[in-house]
Protein backbone atom coordinates (compact mmCIF):
# COMPACT_ATOMS: atom_id res chain seq x y z
CA UNK A 1 0.00 0.00 0.00
CA UNK A 2 1.49 3.47 -1.04
CA UNK A 3 1.79 6.10 1.51
CA UNK A 4 0.81 10.39 0.57
CA UNK A 5 2.71 12.63 2.33
CA UNK A 6 0.62 15.28 3.70
CA UNK A 7 1.27 18.38 1.37
CA UNK A 8 0.55 21.63 2.75
CA UNK A 9 -2.39 23.78 1.93
CA UNK A 10 -2.06 27.23 0.16
CA UNK A 11 -3.54 29.64 1.83
CA UNK A 12 -6.11 31.83 0.01
CA UNK A 13 -6.78 35.19 0.33
CA UNK A 14 -5.99 37.83 3.06
CA UNK A 15 -5.87 38.31 6.53
CA UNK A 16 -7.49 40.73 8.75
CA UNK A 17 -4.45 42.52 9.41
CA UNK A 18 -3.03 42.47 6.11
CA UNK A 19 -6.70 44.05 4.72
CA UNK A 20 -6.45 46.62 7.42
CA UNK A 21 -2.91 47.55 6.02
CA UNK A 22 -3.88 47.65 2.67
CA UNK A 23 -6.76 50.15 3.25
CA UNK A 24 -5.02 52.09 5.52
CA UNK A 25 -2.31 52.53 2.72
CA UNK A 26 -5.08 53.75 0.11
CA UNK A 27 -6.40 55.66 2.64
CA UNK A 28 -3.34 57.58 2.90
CA UNK A 29 -2.41 57.97 -0.64
CA UNK A 30 -5.62 59.06 -1.49
CA UNK A 31 -5.34 61.94 1.31
CA UNK A 32 -2.26 62.78 0.02
CA UNK A 33 -3.46 63.14 -4.26
CA UNK A 34 -7.12 64.44 -4.27
CA UNK A 35 -5.67 67.75 -2.65
CA UNK A 36 -3.47 67.82 -5.76
CA UNK A 37 -5.94 66.47 -7.90
CA UNK A 38 -8.46 69.54 -6.72
CA UNK A 39 -5.72 71.80 -7.26
CA UNK A 40 -5.38 70.63 -10.61
CA UNK A 41 -8.79 70.72 -11.45
CA UNK A 42 -9.02 74.32 -10.10
CA UNK A 43 -6.44 75.49 -12.42
CA UNK A 44 -8.19 74.46 -15.18
CA UNK A 45 -11.08 75.60 -14.32
CA UNK A 46 -9.17 78.74 -14.29
CA UNK A 47 -7.24 78.72 -17.48
CA UNK A 48 -10.58 78.27 -19.35
CA UNK A 49 -11.92 81.21 -17.29
CA UNK A 50 -9.65 83.08 -18.55
CA UNK A 51 -9.82 82.09 -22.14
CA UNK A 52 -13.35 82.89 -22.10
CA UNK A 53 -12.41 86.22 -20.95
CA UNK A 54 -9.80 86.53 -24.12
CA UNK A 55 -12.82 85.37 -26.48
CA UNK A 56 -14.91 88.07 -25.06
CA UNK A 57 -11.95 90.67 -25.74
CA UNK A 58 -12.69 89.98 -29.50
CA UNK A 59 -16.34 90.35 -29.44
CA UNK A 60 -15.59 93.92 -27.84
CA UNK A 61 -13.15 94.43 -30.34
CA UNK A 62 -15.86 93.83 -33.04
CA UNK A 63 -17.90 95.72 -31.47
CA UNK A 64 -15.55 98.61 -31.48
CA UNK A 65 -14.83 98.64 -35.12
CA UNK A 66 -18.45 98.33 -36.01
CA UNK A 67 -19.51 101.08 -33.84
CA UNK A 68 -16.66 103.71 -34.97
CA UNK A 69 -14.71 103.10 -32.11
CA UNK A 70 -17.35 103.54 -29.67
CA UNK A 71 -16.85 101.71 -26.39
CA UNK A 72 -19.20 98.43 -25.59
CA UNK A 73 -21.19 100.29 -22.30
CA UNK A 74 -22.85 98.50 -19.59
CA UNK A 75 -26.47 98.72 -20.21
CA UNK A 76 -27.87 101.29 -23.09
CA UNK A 77 -31.43 101.39 -21.69
CA UNK A 78 -33.42 102.54 -24.95
CA UNK A 79 -30.67 102.08 -27.42
CA UNK A 80 -30.22 100.41 -30.13
CA UNK A 81 -32.50 96.91 -31.35
CA UNK A 82 -29.84 94.24 -30.36
CA UNK A 83 -29.75 94.19 -26.59
CA UNK A 84 -29.25 96.72 -23.79
CA UNK A 85 -26.58 94.92 -22.03
CA UNK A 86 -23.18 94.48 -23.21
CA UNK A 87 -22.94 91.09 -23.00
CA UNK A 88 -25.87 90.77 -25.60
CA UNK A 89 -24.41 93.25 -28.21
CA UNK A 90 -21.04 91.05 -27.30
CA UNK A 91 -22.69 88.26 -28.08
CA UNK A 92 -23.80 88.89 -31.70
CA UNK A 93 -20.35 90.77 -32.51
CA UNK A 94 -19.22 87.36 -31.24
CA UNK A 95 -21.75 86.06 -33.84
CA UNK A 96 -23.99 84.53 -31.86
CA UNK A 97 -27.29 85.65 -33.11
CA UNK A 98 -29.47 83.28 -31.10
CA UNK A 99 -29.99 83.46 -26.89
CA UNK A 100 -27.07 84.67 -25.25
CA UNK A 101 -28.71 83.23 -22.18
CA UNK A 102 -26.66 79.76 -20.65
CA UNK A 103 -23.69 80.76 -23.35
CA UNK A 104 -21.10 79.00 -22.12
CA UNK A 105 -18.53 82.09 -22.89
CA UNK A 106 -19.98 84.01 -20.51
CA UNK A 107 -19.26 81.34 -17.32
CA UNK A 108 -16.65 80.90 -15.70
CA UNK A 109 -16.18 77.33 -15.15
CA UNK A 110 -15.81 77.08 -11.53
CA UNK A 111 -19.27 79.08 -10.93
CA UNK A 112 -22.42 76.81 -10.88
CA UNK A 113 -24.67 78.17 -14.16
CA UNK A 114 -28.11 77.89 -12.62
CA UNK A 115 -27.07 80.34 -10.57
CA UNK A 116 -27.11 82.85 -13.25
CA UNK A 117 -29.41 84.27 -15.85
CA UNK A 118 -27.46 85.78 -18.12
CA UNK A 119 -23.32 85.89 -17.34
CA UNK A 120 -21.18 85.69 -14.57
CA UNK A 121 -18.64 88.40 -15.87
CA UNK A 122 -19.13 92.15 -15.86
CA UNK A 123 -17.74 95.39 -17.54
CA UNK A 124 -15.88 98.37 -15.65
CA UNK A 125 -18.62 100.61 -16.42
CA UNK A 126 -17.21 103.21 -14.86
CA UNK A 127 -15.07 103.43 -17.38
CA UNK A 128 -17.42 102.39 -20.70
CA UNK A 129 -20.50 103.73 -18.65
CA UNK A 130 -24.14 103.80 -19.86
CA UNK A 131 -27.46 104.66 -19.84
CA UNK A 132 -29.35 102.85 -16.75
CA UNK A 133 -30.51 105.17 -14.52
CA UNK A 134 -34.22 106.24 -14.74
CA UNK A 135 -33.81 109.80 -14.51
CA UNK A 136 -30.68 109.69 -17.28
CA UNK A 137 -27.75 110.79 -14.48
CA UNK A 138 -26.02 108.15 -15.86
CA UNK A 139 -26.13 108.91 -19.26
CA UNK A 140 -22.82 109.19 -21.14
CA UNK A 141 -20.20 107.08 -23.57
CA UNK A 142 -16.48 107.24 -24.62
CA UNK A 143 -14.42 106.45 -27.54
CA UNK A 144 -11.73 104.05 -27.59
CA UNK A 145 -9.39 106.95 -28.23
CA UNK A 146 -9.66 108.06 -24.94
CA UNK A 147 -7.73 104.84 -23.86
CA UNK A 148 -4.05 105.62 -22.49
CA UNK A 149 -2.22 102.72 -21.10
CA UNK A 150 -4.48 99.82 -22.28
CA UNK A 151 -2.73 97.09 -20.74
CA UNK A 152 -3.84 98.84 -17.61
CA UNK A 153 -7.38 99.64 -18.00
CA UNK A 154 -9.14 96.96 -16.20
CA UNK A 155 -12.17 96.28 -18.44
CA UNK A 156 -13.85 92.91 -17.27
CA UNK A 157 -13.85 91.05 -14.91
CA UNK A 158 -15.84 88.29 -12.63
CA UNK A 159 -19.26 89.61 -10.85
CA UNK A 160 -21.42 87.95 -8.52
CA UNK A 161 -24.78 86.73 -9.40
CA UNK A 162 -26.71 88.28 -12.06
CA UNK A 163 -24.88 91.56 -11.97
CA UNK A 164 -22.89 92.88 -15.49
CA UNK A 165 -20.70 95.57 -13.38
CA UNK A 166 -17.22 95.34 -12.26
CA UNK A 167 -16.65 98.80 -11.22
CA UNK A 168 -16.19 97.82 -6.84
CA UNK A 169 -14.72 95.20 -5.77
CA UNK A 170 -17.76 94.50 -3.65
CA UNK A 171 -19.70 93.18 -6.75
CA UNK A 172 -16.52 90.79 -7.79
CA UNK A 173 -16.98 87.21 -6.92
CA UNK A 174 -13.26 85.39 -6.60
CA UNK A 175 -13.40 81.92 -7.12
CA UNK A 176 -10.15 81.12 -7.98
CA UNK A 177 -8.12 81.42 -4.68
CA UNK A 178 -7.41 79.65 -1.48
CA UNK A 179 -9.96 81.46 -0.10
CA UNK A 180 -13.46 81.84 -2.07
CA UNK A 181 -15.50 84.66 -1.61
CA UNK A 182 -18.89 86.39 -2.77
CA UNK A 183 -19.79 89.96 -3.68
CA UNK A 184 -19.44 92.03 -0.47
CA UNK A 185 -16.98 89.39 1.36
CA UNK A 186 -14.17 91.57 3.13
CA UNK A 187 -12.19 88.59 4.40
CA UNK A 188 -8.61 88.49 6.94
CA UNK A 189 -6.94 87.26 3.77
CA UNK A 190 -7.45 89.46 0.58
CA UNK A 191 -4.16 88.35 -1.40
CA UNK A 192 -5.95 85.03 -1.04
CA UNK A 193 -9.36 85.73 -2.54
CA UNK A 194 -8.28 85.60 -6.71
CA UNK A 195 -10.93 86.37 -9.40
CA UNK A 196 -9.51 87.04 -12.61
CA UNK A 197 -9.86 89.90 -15.36
CA UNK A 198 -9.39 91.10 -18.41
CA UNK A 199 -7.36 94.25 -19.66
CA UNK A 200 -8.10 96.14 -22.87
CA UNK A 201 -5.30 95.69 -24.49
CA UNK A 202 -6.68 92.12 -24.96
CA UNK A 203 -4.61 90.16 -21.89
CA UNK A 204 -6.59 88.13 -19.09
CA UNK A 205 -4.82 87.93 -15.30
CA UNK A 206 -5.28 87.01 -12.11
CA UNK A 207 -6.35 89.81 -9.56
CA UNK A 208 -6.73 89.49 -5.46
CA UNK A 209 -8.99 91.15 -3.32
CA UNK A 210 -6.91 93.00 -1.88
CA UNK A 211 -5.95 94.92 -4.79
CA UNK A 212 -9.10 96.22 -6.05
CA UNK A 213 -10.39 96.99 -2.18
CA UNK A 214 -9.64 100.55 -2.74
CA UNK A 215 -11.16 101.39 -5.78
CA UNK A 216 -8.98 102.94 -7.51
CA UNK A 217 -8.52 100.16 -10.29
CA UNK A 218 -11.69 101.79 -11.73
CA UNK A 219 -9.99 105.01 -13.03
CA UNK A 220 -7.08 103.74 -13.92
CA UNK A 221 -5.83 103.94 -18.09
CA UNK A 222 -7.84 105.68 -19.35
CA UNK A 223 -8.86 109.93 -19.79
CA UNK A 224 -11.34 109.31 -17.11
CA UNK A 225 -12.53 113.59 -18.10
CA UNK A 226 -13.52 111.78 -21.70
CA UNK A 227 -17.23 111.52 -21.54
CA UNK A 228 -19.55 112.36 -24.33
CA UNK A 229 -23.56 112.41 -23.63
CA UNK A 230 -25.32 109.17 -24.91
CA UNK A 231 -27.26 110.14 -28.45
Amino acid sequence: MRKYKNKPLLRMGFTLIELLMVITIITILASLLFPALKAARESSYSIVCKSNLKQINLGTVNYQCDSNGWVCNGDLNGIGDIGRYWYERISYSCGFRGKHSRNPLFYCPSEKKEDFSYTCYGVNDAFTGGRWRSDWSWNWMRKTTCVTTPSELLHVGEVGINNYRASSWKWWGFRHGSIKAVPGDSIVAPNSAIGNALYFDGHAAQVTQGKLTDGSFVWVGYDVNSKVVCP
